[in-house]
This record gives structure tokens, sequence and C-alpha cells, in this order.
């Protein structure tokens, strides 16, 4: 009966021994490059904690750092950088308890425009060797702007390594991500930041100037025109001449006409229009269109009126007619 309980306490012992290895849970990369690796810590067997980075030269791990406390689960790696390429770690808390994880690289490639292609690195030793706590978990990705917030926001999460996002573009800003792999024991792994200025200098469409003439009843200028069709319109610059000044901005995307205030309807003015953006961007400059000026001339003594006026210009319209009324 001795022998018996003897053998059942051995077994006990060993199972105990080899059951506690010191897992990783999370890779930090912060942002100097330094990693915060983040491990569960153990209660038995204890010698130091051990953290070792793969060398790709010696195909072998190296000593990154050590941690003799038994109660600390987190170590700071500031030897290698993290900001450059993939870390590959091991962490023992002796000879024989040993666990494996790797830092997320995250890199970015420009597609054009406000779009951008995000791949990254897997924190696991490999598929079916995953971190502990990170079952069932996604990669939540995130993006910010420099100009606006210092917030990050999640823009979507997702289970494979790579990602693509667009977005309007700002006038001017500097775009950030980072990718994040939540962990159930309440930590994350974090990549390192990937950046890249964007700016919107995509020029709106032109308004089309439909005619240029006298009111009556005011008897001022009306420029009249098309609106332009870019959604991002904010409103029109009204220029005079050649080269074209500007004499006045219209706010409103849908505005379509312009009252001159300042034109002396007895001379002929060269009127045309530019539609601008919300990042102040100016579309082509519109055909510039010629108002008709008309003068009458009679003689002393005579019943007869002579009429003249100035040839209406202004493309794509083309005058095939004048009509004259009284």
């Amino acid at each position: 009966m001795r022998k018996i309980l003897l053998i059942i306490v051995f077994f006990f012992g060993i199972n105990i021994s080899f059951g506690q290895i010191p897992n990783i849970l999370c890779t930090q990369v912060n942002e100097d490059g330094s990693t915060t690796i983040f491990y569960q810590t153990v209660s038995i067997d204890f010698e130091q904690y051990t953290i070792s980075a793969f060398n790709n030269t010696s195909s072998d791990y190296e000593l990154a750092g050590s941690q003799p406390d038994i109660n600390i689960g987190s170590f700071t790696d500031n030897s290698h950088n993290a900001n450059n390429g993939q870390i590959k770690y091991s962490l023992s808390s002796n000879p024989t308890n040993i666990s494996y994880g790797n830092t997320i690289f995250l890199s970015l490639i420009h597609n054009g425009g406000s779009s951008f292609r995000l791949d990254w690195t897997s924190p696991h030793l490999s598929p079916s060797e995953t971190l502990v706590g990170t079952e069932n978990q996604k990669y939540i990705i995130y993006r910010r702007f420099a100009n606006q917030s210092i917030n990050w926001q999640k823009i979507d999460s997702t289970d494979i390594l790579t990602f693509t996002d667009s977005f309007p573009p700002p006038c001017s800003d500097t775009v950030y991500y980072k990718v994040e792999l939540p962990n159930a024991y309440g930590c994350a792994s974090v990549s390192n930041l990937r950046s890249h200025f964007v700016e919107d200098t995509e020029i709106p469409s032109e308004a089309i100037v439909l005619s240029s003439g006298v009111d009556l009843d005011s008897q001022k200028l009306v420029l009249s025109w098309t609106p332009s069709p870019s959604i991002d319109t904010k409103g029109y610059v009204i220029c005079e001449g050649s080269p074209c000044i500007g004499i006045d901005t219209i706010m409103g995307a849908n505005q379509n006409s312009f009252v001159c205030d300042t034109c002396n309807v007895q001379y002929v003015f060269s009127l045309a229009v530019m539609a601008f953006d919300s990042c102040y961007n100016t579309s082509l400059r519109s055909n510039n269109h010629k108002n008709i000026v008309l003068s009458e001339n009679r003689e002393p003594c005579s019943s007869t009126i002579n009429l003249s006026w100035t040839k209406y210009s202004g493309d794509p319209l083309s005058v095939t007619v004048y009509n004259l009324y009284m």
C-alpha cells in the first residue's frame, strides 16, 4: 500500500511541474520600436523568466533579457526595433518550460488617392499553435488622422492578415494605422504604427455657363450656369476679363446665377465661373461669356432709329439670329 501511494504522489508532482508554462499572451510594439511582452506567471519550478529573440543570421534564439521576479508578468525588450520587422520571441521560466510568440509587423501600401492596403504578420508560432487566450479573436484595424483626433477609430475586424481601406481624402493630413489582436486575459497584441501623408488634390468638375445678359427689371447683368456635378462643391468664384480676375464668391453647391451689382450694363463684360470644393481646390474655368450692349442712333429731324449691338460670344453657345423687341 505504501508503494502505491508513493507512485501516485510522484506522478502528480511531475504533472504540476510540466504544466506551468509562462505562456506568452500578447506582444505590444511601442512607438519607439521596443516590445512589451505580457505572459502568464508561474508559481513553481522557477529560476527566472528568460526572454530570447530569434536571430535570423544564426537561426537561433539569443538572450534579450530576463526577469528574476516570479510575480511580474511583463517584460519590455529595448534591444530590438520592432518598427523595422517582425521579432520572434521565446520565454521560459526554466530550461524545460518554454513558450513562443511574435510581434505583429504592419506594412502599408499606398494604392493611390486615399486607398491603402495593410498587410501584417501573425503573432502566433504557427496556425495550430496560437497564443493562449486568442482563440476565436479577430484582428482589429484602427485608423486615426493627425490633425483631426488623438483617438483611434476602429474601422474593421478580420480573420486574415490583410485589409484594404479607403476614405474621403482630407484636405491635408497624415493617416496612421495599427492592428491589434485582443486576448481573453485582458491584454492585446499591438502592431507597429504605419503612416502616410494624404491630401485632396482632385479638382471639382467645372460649371457650364448658360448665358450672360441684362435683367430688364433691375437693369443689372446676370450670369447663369449649370452647377458643378461634383459632390464636394462648396461654391463658385466669378471672374472677369482675360486674364480672368476674381470679382466675387458665391457660396453653395447648387447656386446657378450671379447678379453683378458693379457691372455697368452700358459696357461689355467677359464673365466666367469656377467651382471650388471644401479644400478650396478650384475647377477649370468655364468659357467666358460676353453680354450684348445695345446702342441707338437717330439723325436730327429723322424718324429712323438706327440700332447696333455688340456680338454675344460664349462657347458652347452659337448665336444664329438676334430678335429685336420694342
